[in-house]
């Protein structure tokens, strides 16, 4: 049965003193990035420092994990990358080691690569991204406990996740599979080969956490967003990395987009290639060391550069010519025609409505109803949304829409 919790009372704000050096403390003006070579038993290796009086930047930084470390206890931010890590397995410290072996285990249908290993410094004391953000946007939401088990510097698995999953599975426990409280917390970008596809995801210490159930079976967590030391060791990558990018240009975002493909890690917080790729704005933000781009990624589309979906960077689409007229044959039963065709109905056994993708646009439509007893005549036609791309198939939402706008054309034809 699910605990109940009394009502909060909103938390004691700091001294304004203490409370300015925690949320301003990134405004400090210092050149304090230092990079060294390191040798490590997984290979060479660069380690990255940056002092958490952090200077002044006009480009997008996790300044909450940030803030989170410092407050912890830490002044710098360090974390050392081994791009290149050895595939001789008897070289692999042990709690390196358990981290790959958890990856493996917590992905058994694919081959996994290992492209980048870092380790990031821990704090004396547990990083609360979660305070920083309750502090900063007066957020109301209780925090959720955290192991007594755990060490005071590991960061662990989501809390509130691993709160739920206990109380609907009493009697259940975590298993740990990387040695916790050494001095470091691990991080990996790392490709994985599946039979019919490949991916690449960043992933540290936190995401390879499993559940313990009583009968036996084990359920794995989803990556935690909310840990500082992965998104202070996806800022330094791509702090240290702006060096290979001095120009603001168009060409710079096709650079770094094919970097991205040939699976290089830019820094990027995440891998997921649902849009074409694993390379956001906000990453090129830091590598360009300005502001979200947006003007100098529309000048790249419009240079056929590159493409982009929300903020995600992808490669141009050939140019493409939308097709005149219906799709599908009258007499067709076919769910599309897998290409142009994204959704199709009838209507009163005389009207065939159709959403074709724009081919300038991946989430753009054009909706267009026709009347088949007047030679397919199009009544109506206008531009939808397509809700992600419609990548999987049209969203049911959209469906709705579209079902509506087209009802609404016939009954003003029939009426």
């Amino acid at each position: 049965m699910r605990e109940e919790h009394p009502a909060r009372t909103e938390p004691e704000a700091p001294p304004p003193t203490e409370r300015a050096l925690d949320l301003a403390v990134l405004d400090a003006k210092d050149d304090a990035m230092t990079m060294t070579t390191a040798s490590d038993p997984l290979g060479p290796g660069t380690e990255i420092q940056i002092a958490l009086l952090l200077p002044a930047h006009e480009h997008l930084a996790p300044d909450d994990a940030l803030v989170a470390l410092h407050r912890a206890g830490l002044d710098a931010a360090s974390a050392l990358f081994i791009d290149t890590p050895t595939t001789d397995m008897s070289r692999w410290p042990a709690a390196d080691a358990a981290f790959r072996e958890a990856i493996a285990a917590a992905h058994p249908r694919a081959t996994t690569t290992p492209l980048v290993w870092a380790r990031v410094r821990t704090a004396p004391e547990y990083p609360s991204v979660s305070q920083i953000e309750m502090e900063r946007y007066g957020s109301q939401r209780e925090p959720a406990p955290r192991d007594p088990s755990w060490p005071p510097d590991f960061t662990g698995v989501p809390v509130a996740a691993l709160r739920d999953r206990r109380e609907a599975a009493p009697g259940s426990r975590i298993l740990q599979h990387i040695p916790p409280g050494d001095g470091w917390h691990r991080v990996a970008w790392t490709r994985f080969d599946y039979p019919n596809i490949n991916a690449v995801d960043l992933l540290c210490e936190c995401s390879i956490q499993q559940l313990h159930h009583p009968d036996g079976h084990t359920m794995g967590f989803a990556g935690n967003d909310t840990c500082a030391y992965r998104s202070a060791a996806a800022y330094l990558r791509a702090l240290s990395r702006q060096r290979e990018f001095p120009h603001t240009a168009p060409t710079a975002l096709r650079d770094m987009l094919d970097l991205a493909l040939a699976g290089e890690w830019l820094g990027q917080p995440g891998g997921s290639a649902l849009w074409g790729s694993n390379l956001y704005l906000q990453t090129v933000s830091i590598l360009l060391d300005t502001d979200m781009p947006w003007d100098l990624a529309n000048e790249a589309v419009q240079q056929r550069l590159i493409d982009i979906n929300g903020a995600v960077l992808g490669m141009p689409r050939p140019a493409r010519t939308a097709p005149a007229g219906p799709i599908m044959d009258w007499d067709s039963n076919a769910a599309t025609d897998g290409d142009w065709l994204i959704w199709w109905s009838r209507l009163d056994r005389r009207y065939q409505v159709e959403v074709i993708r724009d081919p300038a646009h991946s989430s753009t439509g054009q909706l267009t109803v026709y009347d088949h007893e007047a030679d397919d005549t199009p009544l109506h036609s206008e531009k939808v949304v397509l809700s992600y791309g419609a990548v999987f198939g049209p969203d049911a939402g959209d469906v709705t829409e579209w079902k509506q706008i087209a009802a609404a054309v016939v009954d003003a034809r029939d009426g």
